[in-house]
């Protein structure tokens, strides 16, 4: 059974919208500041006063004896993959090199040009 462990801090998200919003943020273009997707980003520093913040959410998690792998990827593989592509990807090989490559693969192949390599 698969388990996601984040949230994606978007504009697409509409409690991060209008966060966004009602700290004074600017929304153009359907992105903080008419140019960032991510509403919560270390980097960036440019987008502060439109809204973005570094604030991320956190969740513990355990790992269980059935727990077989975990995925830490960037919005890169995310935006063109769904959770299901990724963990279908993951259990085609024992090898995370082998793992890794393939997530990154397919998701240059399926268009992304964000955060990859």
């Amino acid at each position: 059974m698969e388990e996601r462990l984040t949230i994606d801090h978007k504009l697409s998200e509409k409690s991060e919208y209008e966060r966004v919003i009602n700290s004074g943020g600017i929304v153009m273009n359907d992105r903080v500041g008419g140019t960032l997707i991510l509403t919560r980003a270390f980097g960036d520093y440019a987008l502060k006063d439109s809204g973005v913040i570094v604030k991320p959410t956190i969740r513990k998690h355990f790992i269980r004896p059935h727990d077989r792998f975990i995925v830490i990827a960037s919005d890169g593989v995310y935006d063109t993959m769904s959770d299901q592509e990724v963990i279908a990807l993951c259990n085609l090989e024992d090898s995370t090199d082998k793992t890794s490559k393939n997530i990154v693969s397919k998701a240059l192949e399926t268009g992304s040009q964000d955060n990859l390599c």
